[in-house]
């Protein structure tokens, strides 16, 4: 099972459950990074969807979260 659709099937059966999916730093072998925060300029940044991951996790914080990059999910045919 692929992370797209695992994190599909969570949206769907946890209902306080939210994602920050991107695709940022790409590489030519399909893979990301899975973590920025031992890139801490990186984490200031609009990397998806108008949306930094600072950003993300304070309307986390704040009790307004957010999905971001939702068209990762979208476009996962598999599930």
């Amino acid at each position: 099972m692929g992370l797209t659709t695992f994190v599909k099937k969570l949206k769907q059966n946890l209902p306080n459950y939210y994602y920050f999916l991107t695709d940022h730093g790409k590489k030519k072998n399909g893979t990301t990074r899975h973590l920025f925060a031992d890139v801490p300029k990186l984490i200031y940044h609009e990397i998806q969807d108008n949306t930094s991951i600072v950003n993300w996790l304070t309307g986390a914080i704040k009790q307004e979260p957010i999905d971001v990059g939702s068209k990762f999910i979208r476009n996962n045919n598999n599930a």
